[in-house]
């Protein structure tokens, strides 16, 4: 699940960076920029840590229903953007 939210936020961050330094920011890159650092380091102490701290992340993520939370958010997340991806093909369609 970890991964899955790393892998929309990297295609947040490049999807809807700024073009400008005028430009507003989007909340989805803005969330990307916050995230990404801390969801990787959560990844990397599941790879690379210690069976201790492995046990402690996972009994702290399970204990206080933070991946289930992040589990519904990241499946919400995912059908808006594949709906947007709908509309936006619909709109290109019609231009055409």
């Amino acid at each position: 699940m970890l991964t899955d939210y790393l892998h929309l936020l990297r295609y947040w961050k490049k999807k809807y960076a700024p073009e400008t330094e005028n430009d507003p920011l989007d909340d989805r890159f803005v969330e990307a920029c916050q995230m990404k650092c801390p969801i990787e380091h959560l990844c990397d102490v599941f790879i690379f840590g210690s069976t201790v701290q492995r046990t402690a992340a996972v009994r702290e993520l399970w204990g206080s229903g933070r991946i289930k939370r992040l589990k519904e958010y990241v499946e919400r997340k995912r059908r808006e953007e594949m709906e947007l991806g709908k509309q936006r093909k619909c709109r290109n369609d019609l231009a055409i």
